[in-house]
């Protein structure tokens, strides 16, 4: 029996849809069931033009008990510096050689927008959810956009939140994937923080607006130069504005909910295995049992057997596979494992198969995973030997009645002589410890034992003041710019990293910023690829250590 696969789901949405004039919004279509056969480029009205040449792209594949389920994200940046409200036309996106048209979409551009800086020089934020509609306990990962301004130098990150009424929101990491962006001809640093959320009900809801406050040094606007190395800055805290999503969270389906489901919601697998399978009856059977998927892993609870009766079952314990000191986040795929032992009561000729349950979003349904019976061998418990009949409670019973014979103790009387030493023991006691040559190598042992954990003390001190000093992050990018590997681009990357970070200036120092410049965010060139020349590493690197 063959089945039709589902048409691909496309949706198209703009964040923020409001703008000021000379600012930016994001325009992202979203692919469910397929992925575009080539990045076409969009239709826009006139006064709506695009920041960045081309757009970017994210797509993903899983394959969950033989389904192959396909995604993709294409986004663009868009600007507009004339007010006016802008129809953007649907897009046609081809899947497999059929033509797919998404939804319009509406921007607004005017003054005193909401979520739009004022200032090219402020930093930007959007929100992105891989879906705008999911249900109740679903995983859906989210991502926080920041864009920020090459001539800023960003100081700190304050921890990105999220309005958690409605949402049980996993907290952003401290670290962000970071990439350079041009929006507008304006070289931006693109921070992209990675997160997940699960709805905790149904409903229509608006997700966010997602906050946090920056430290910025912000080049002053009275400044002669237009450099920003050159340029004097002031620190700024900054909470820069974001958009919202409207998202829809579907309620799970009570028509053919398992008895056992515990509110699990995702793709997963499971499998079993028993050892041993030849015992008698009351010996021990160890149970490992894997899960692995995507989900709410948190709501999983351990598979239940299916015939507990002719067994005896201790509780479960519950462990992560893989490597147990990096956790795996949420919404990718990761084991979890569960460790029983159970004893068969009486014979038993098969281990009776284990089940759970949760909801599949793909499928829209629910999922029964039952694992295979298991063929064992249990034999009859052997009889008692006439040595262990002795210890029977019937045979403590005889012996318990039996009269107790007691001791015959025979008293020796013996006269105690008291013989006084010659001199006090005080005066006649030597220092026998002084003597054992065991007491005293131990004792040099211990003295050197504790004399190298002083020295291993203050070498470790030493070290970690040596790595966690001001200067170890620029002893790093030195020690990086020393690599042969790099291409031009990249050395020049670090040393404007360098550069930002020592404050440098000078002539030369204007001249490698904008070698920098030329080669990571000017027209594309073959000295990206190209090695780079010895003598020129040289230079630069004379340079930087003035």
């Amino acid at each position: 029996m063959t089945c039709a696969l589902a048409a691909p789901q496309l949706s198209a949405s703009l964040e923020p849809s409001e703008i000021r004039p000379g600012s930016y919004t994001t325009l992202s279509i979203s692919i469910e069931g397929g992925q575009p056969d080539s990045l076409s480029t969009i239709l826009l009205p006139a006064g709506v033009e695009l920041a960045s040449a081309s757009p970017s792209f994210s797509n993903q594949t899983n394959i969950i008990n033989g389904n192959i389920k396909r995604s993709a994200i294409i986004t663009w940046q868009l600007m507009s510096n004339t007010p006016g409200e802008y129809v953007i036309a649907p897009q046609e996106i081809h899947i497999e050689g059929k033509p797919y048209k998404t939804n319009e979409t509406r921007l607004v551009v005017k003054e005193n927008a909401s979520g739009a800086p004022s200032s090219q020089l402020d930093p930007l934020m959007t929100l992105e959810a891989e879906k705008r509609e999911f249900y109740v306990g679903e995983v859906v990962p989210i991502t926080v956009n920041l864009y920020l301004h090459r001539r800023t130098l960003l100081r700190r990150v304050g921890l990105i939140e999220l309005p958690k009424d409605n949402f049980a929101i996993q907290r952003f990491p401290l670290q962000a994937d970071e990439n350079a962006v041009m929006m507008g001809g304006i070289p931006y640093r693109a921070l992209a923080f990675q997160s997940t959320l699960s709805a905790l009900k149904p409903g229509k809801y608006k997700l966010g607006p997602a906050t946090s406050e920056l430290i910025l040094d912000v080049p002053l606007t009275d400044s002669r130069s237009q450099h920003p190395f050159f340029n004097q800055t002031e620190s700024r805290k900054v909470k820069p504005t974001c958009n919202e999503i409207d998202v829809t969270v579907l309620p799970l389906p009570t028509e053919n909910r398992p008895k056992n489901f515990s509110g699990v919601v995702g793709e997963f697998e499971m499998t079993m295995t028993a050892e041993p399978q030849d015992l008698a009856v009351g010996d021990p059977i160890s149970i490992e049992i894997s899960i692995t998927g995507t989900g709410n892993f948190d709501a999983l609870t351990p598979p239940t057997n299916t015939d507990p009766e002719p067994w005896k079952s201790y509780p479960p314990k519950r462990y992560r596979m893989g490597s147990s000191n990096v956790p795996t986040p949420q919404g990718e795929q990761q084991s979890i494992g569960y460790n029983q032992v159970i004893v068969p009561k009486s014979h038993a000729t098969f281990i009776p198969p284990f089940e759970f349950s949760y909801f599949s979003p793909s499928k829209k349904q629910y999922v029964t995973l039952r694992t295979k019976a298991t063929p064992i061998k249990v034999k009859a418990a052997a009889r008692p030997t006439q040595e262990a009949s002795k210890n029977t409670p019937a045979a403590a019973a005889t012996v318990a009645a039996e009269p107790e014979k007691a001791a015959v103790v025979n008293s020796i009387i013996t006269d105690i002589l008291v013989t006084l030493p010659q001199k006090p023991i005080w005066l006649a006691q030597k220092p026998t410890l002084l003597n054992n040559k065991l007491f005293v190598i131990g004792n040099i042992f211990a003295f050197g034992i504790l004399l190298s954990l002083i020295t291993g003390k203050f070498v470790y001190t030493s070290w970690q003041q040596y790595v966690h000093s001001p200067e170890a992050p620029m002893r790093e990018l030195m020690s990086k710019m020393n690599s042969t590997k790099l291409n031009p681009a990249q050395f020049y990357s670090l040393a404007a990293k360098y550069i930002e970070a020592k404050k440098l200036s000078g002539e030369n120092i204007a001249t490698i910023m904008e070698r920098h410049d030329a080669l990571n965010y000017g027209a594309i060139n073959n000295e990206t690829s190209a090695k780079l020349d010895p003598a020129e590493r040289k230079r630069v690197l004379t340079a930087l250590k003035i």
